[in-house]
């Protein structure tokens, strides 16, 4: 009878280590899952951050361009309205919208130009303002209500460069964005 009893007893101690193994099994599974929560959570909380830190670093930049008066411009093709981004052009309107899909007390005017090829009228009643709404139309696919921008034409009236050579009128078939 004792061999039997201690036979039981180690049965159910071997029972009761294997339910003591298994719960150990199952508090180190569910640590891990923890632990792999945490992880993600933080992972998640130092990528906002980040972001967070980028749209404050191009707030202020575009907030310091706002407040030297400078305008960005945006280059086009003879007789088209179609952006021609270049060097950096996309960047900072991308960036310029970013801030104001975020800031609805940011205004801009956008201004489009023209050379001196074709009718002065039409150049400066179509072609500049097509430019200019092109512009506005791609920063609203980007986020930003239409009723922050504003947009008027100049057409050849103000030239950057001599419409006498192709690189001269290549810059001056442009849009430029100024800030309110």
């Amino acid at each position: 009878m004792k061999k039997r009893l201690a036979a039981e007893q180690a049965a159910l101690d071997a029972q009761r280590a294997e339910l003591d193994a298994e719960a150990a099994a199952q508090k180190a599974r569910m640590d891990s899952i923890a632990a792999a929560e945490k992880a993600r959570q933080d992972s998640i909380a130092a990528a906002e951050a980040e972001k967070a830190r980028l749209a404050a670093e191009r707030a202020a930049h575009i907030a310091a361009l706002k407040a030297k008066g400078e305008t960005v411009t945006v280059h086009f093709d003879t007789g088209g309205d179609a952006l021609k981004f270049s060097d950096g052009e996309q960047a900072i309107v991308d960036e310029i919208a970013e801030v104001m899909a975020n800031d609805p007390s940011m205004k801009i005017v956008i201004t489009g130009h023209t050379d001196n090829t074709g009718n002065a009228d039409q150049n400066l009643r179509y072609f500049g303002m097509k430019r200019a709404e092109a512009l506005k139309n791609y920063m609203v696919t980007k986020g930003v209500p239409g009723v922050q921008i504003r947009c008027e034409s100049k057409g050849q009236l103000e030239s950057v460069a001599d419409n006498a050579t192709a690189e001269g009128r290549a810059l001056n078939r442009r849009a430029n964005i100024r800030f309110e």
